[in-house]
């Protein structure tokens, strides 16, 4: 923007970009129209496939398919260029936190818009794209409103780095389909990790070669060739896969398949309301538990392209304390050894572990049966100097019953959601600051991450329903720089967004808190 602009700021109401941009500047002149004639443009070859990208994915939107072009010369309307440069402001403050990728991507950009067209510039193809995932939604509002686009410009850049969703693929099985569409979820409003828990009491969802009765049995799997695929697909999307093999405790399916490696304790000394094999955990001492996550591993480390993997480390309440600590630097070493970083849930901060790149903070439930056991952790934490991704149960956890009626009669319901968790509203679960979540101690935050546990889920649909609306709420508490934002300002923005589910065939939540358009 140039001086001689005037510019005021604009309410998320007319743009419907979420999560809420960091600077939105009107300026002066008439609106952009978005027709049939609209042409797309890289200014270089590294732009072209996010540009081509974006073609597609309007085309997606809107059954319109737009022209993309070499050269400016060659259009007919409005031109959409996509530009690999810095930013014109760099007003916009870094990120902070842990990418992903391992790498230290800047996925800050701006938009400008004026009655000629719309340029998206950012100095990596990875923030180009997120460009682009408000530049769509800007056109969604202007779909939904019948009128052009104001000129603005919108100047955007993330809070944390780490920004996610951890899926329960052990409880409910999706498909790669199903993942491709969760996958263009995350990537619609600027989510780049898909956590995808594989294992659990209920069920092994990765194929591992040489362990074949871990999925003989069933074909509610990923193949070797599917995980690559659904890898493939999200990294297109600038998304990284970081898988979770839960272990020590949780392995009830693995040891159904090879009894050999799990140990399980007494009946008596069993959680209440569960069976004894959800206590069944892995010995340290055990040859064959050892060889069998040393063989998962393995396989694991050498499917996963991003550099970090998941090893859970929750809920093995009955396993002795010593023998818990040499597991987990058990298998922290074998990761280690392959060249990857280990994430685990908070409890393993309590065995001291010394391999462990972060730690993934859940419980701040008062009700749960760990919660006691929990409530010294964030001084651990704290104590322990390593990053910490956020997913406080109380807010980031999806699977929970909505405090609010639907908006009307007939209107879609949502699955109940797990009975442990207190009934929440959508605002409840957009309002919070993850920079207080742990009070006062200094810890270094390495992003935000909602989870979605699928005890309840029994289809598609009921996953739409828990995790819409309230996945974008957590979107914007992971993306938005603009932390003063009002709930008005984000309910305003999220408005015209249903439209869009449903034209993706998303069952969701229609909450009577927003005026959906």
């Amino acid at each position: 923007m140039t001086r001689s602009e005037p510019a005021t700021s604009i309410p998320n109401l007319v743009t419907g970009i979420v999560p809420t941009p960091y600077v939105v500047r009107r300026l002066t002149g008439p609106e952009m129209s978005l027709t049939p004639d609209t042409a797309v443009l890289a200014d270089s070859d590294s732009a072209m496939p996010i540009a081509r990208r974006f073609v597609s994915e309007y085309f997606s939107d809107t059954s319109v398919r737009l022209n993309l072009i070499r050269d400016a010369t060659e259009a007919r309307g409005p031109v959409l260029e996509f530009r690999l440069d810095a930013p014109p402001d760099d007003a916009v403050p870094g990120a902070t936190g842990i990418d992903p990728t391992g790498a230290d991507t800047d996925e800050r950009h701006s938009i400008r818009i004026q009655a000629g067209g719309a340029t998206l510039t950012a100095p990596t193809p990875a923030g180009l794209y997120r460009a682009s995932a408000s530049f769509r939604q800007l056109a969604a509002a202007h779909r939904i409103s019948g009128t052009g686009i104001t000129p603005m410009m919108v100047l955007d850049g993330p809070r944390y780095r780490w920004r996610g969703l951890s899926l329960d693929m052990a409880r409910h099985f999706f498909t790669v389909g199903e993942l491709s569409r969760v996958i263009d979820l995350l990537a619609y409003y600027k989510l780049n990790v898909l956590h995808l828990r594989l294992t659990d009491n209920e069920g092994w969802r990765l194929q591992v070669p040489g362990r074949p009765k871990l999925t003989e049995n069933s074909d509610d799997f990923l193949s070797v060739g599917e995980y690559a695929a659904i890898t493939d697909y999200a990294k297109q999307r600038f998304i990284t896969i970081v898988p979770e093999i839960d272990i020590p405790g949780h392995i009830g399916a693995a040891a159904a398949a090879y009894p050999e490696i799990g140990t399980t304790i007494r009946g008596e000394a069993k959680l209440p309301g569960l069976p004894a094999t959800a206590c069944t955990h892995l010995d340290p001492d055990n040859e064959d538990a050892r060889r069998f996550v040393s063989d998962a591993l393995g396989v694991v480390a050498e499917l996963t392209r991003g550099p970090f993997v998941h090893i859970g480390g929750g809920e093995t309440v009955f396993m002795p304390a010593e023998k818990y600590r040499r597991f987990i630097d058990f298998a922290a070493t074998q990761l280690a050894e392959r060249g990857k970083q280990v994430i685990a849930w908070q409890q393993t901060v309590r065995a001291e572990p010394e391999r462990i790149a972060m730690f993934q903070y859940w419980n701040d439930m008062l009700a749960h049966a760990e919660s006691a056991r929990a409530r010294q952790d964030p001084y651990l934490l704290a104590r322990a100097l390593t990053p910490v991704l956020l997913s406080p149960a109380s807010h980031a956890y999806l699977d929970r019953a909505y405090a609010e009626p639907p908006r009307g009669p007939g209107a879609s319901r949502p699955h109940p959601g797990h009975p442990i968790h207190e009934a929440s509203t959508i605002r409840r679960s957009w309002e919070w600051d993850p920079a207080r979540i742990l009070g006062d101690l200094e810890v270094e935050i390495a992003g935000v991450e909602a989870a979605i546990w699928c005890e309840t889920v029994e289809g598609f649909a009921d996953l739409g329903r828990l995790v819409l609306p309230r996945l974008v709420g957590t979107a914007d508490r992971a993306w938005s720089l603009s932390t003063d934002h009002t709930w008005d300002e984000y309910r305003d923005g999220l408005a015209s967004h249903a439209r869009w589910w449903r034209q993706r065939g998303w069952e969701y939540f229609d909450s009577s808190l927003v005026e959906w358009a």
